[in-house]
């Protein structure tokens, strides 16, 4: 081969290369630049890959805000809704307890992993109690990292948790939360402790007074596990063991007919028995319907009660005696 060839087509190739990366750098600063723009212009229905939902339907905001400044509970709660409006820390308190309650809407295992490595060495606490479910185990995480990044100080980990779930809306949701935390644009944002007929007690629970079963809404359960979830979970069962800390998984009730249209249950019966204590309190306690429930996987406050004197009961908290 002709040797002026070879440094010819040396350069060209040089040049591409160089090419490419100016109009890669070019095309990366336009796509970050087009976010910003999009979400501070547009409305929500012609922004639909970019969903920030800052607040968010669970009081994320004023939980995330709380935990902050928190230190050394007896017990921590993590989960979804089931978790946050199913686990009422002033009946712990009551029994002695002090608790927090770091459930967030849709919370998958992957979430809740980001939560426990983020918080688990401030909040130091004897127990984990996990509300664990089928439903959540499906899930794809898409809604929960979207509300925990668009309520959340920007890190490295909030990237690592958002890189798991692999959805274009959660790359945008981090791009959009990033440039409004690092700009100071949210700073005097302010979250009412009442809304949408639910009520934010300092602490992380949210409570709904007086709201009966609704059958319209929680109807079904989607039951195909998830291994990304599995795999999350599996690894804050080795970080609560690693750490000497208790961990309860709980799965808290749903309506009858809800709970049965799921045909992992006795599968994931199984595997949580195998992983730590568990209680699957569709089988241990009887609750009714029109009495206990708002929707078809939610508690109200009679059935949030019920379910939390039998926790107590388990005597799970082994450095406390509950009498």
């Amino acid at each position: 081969m002709d040797h002026h060839l070879f440094i010819s087509n040396s350069d060209d190739m040089r040049k591409y290369f160089i090419h490419l990366l100016k109009f890669l750098v070019f095309a990366m600063i336009f796509y970050v630049a087009f976010i910003i723009m999009s979400g501070r212009l547009l409305p929500n229905f012609l922004r639909q890959n970019l969903l920030y939902t800052l607040g968010g339907n669970g009081h994320t905001h004023s939980r995330l805000r709380d935990v902050k400044n928190t230190n050394s509970v007896d017990i921590l709660c993590i989960g979804s809704s089931r978790a946050y409006r199913g686990f009422d820390i002033r009946i712990y308190k009551s029994a002695g307890f002090s608790s927090f309650n770091l459930g967030t809407s849709n919370q998958t295992p992957v979430q809740s992993l980001f939560l426990l490595k983020k918080y688990l060495s401030q909040l130091r606490p004897q127990t984990i109690i996990f509300e664990v479910n089928p439903d959540i185990f499906s899930n794809d995480g898409v809604e929960s990292a979207i509300d925990i990044i668009s309520n959340e100080s920007p890190d490295i980990n909030l990237l690592k948790m958002a890189r798991q779930t692999k959805n274009i809306k959660v790359w945008n949701t981090l791009i959009y939360s990033f440039f409004n935390k690092w700009t100071g644009i949210e700073d005097n944002f302010s979250e009412s402790a009442s809304k949408k007929g639910q009520t934010y007690n300092k602490g992380g629970y949210v409570s709904i007074e007086n709201q009966r079963y609704d059958r319209t809404k929680g109807t079904s359960y989607y039951c195909k596990l998830n291994k990304i979830q599995l795999t999350a979970f599996e690894e804050i069962c080795s970080l609560s063991a690693s750490k000497d800390i208790q961990l309860l998984l709980i799965q808290s009730p749903v309506t009858s007919s809800v709970y049965h249209t799921c045909t992992e249950n006795e599968h994931f019966d199984r595997l949580m028995s195998q992983k730590a204590a568990y209680f699957n309190f569709n089988k241990l306690i009887h609750l009714t319907d029109t009495l206990h429930f708002s929707d078809g996987q939610h508690l109200n406050q009679l059935g949030v009660a019920a379910l939390n004197k039998e926790i107590i009961k388990l005597g799970p908290f082994r450095h406390k005696t509950f009498e």
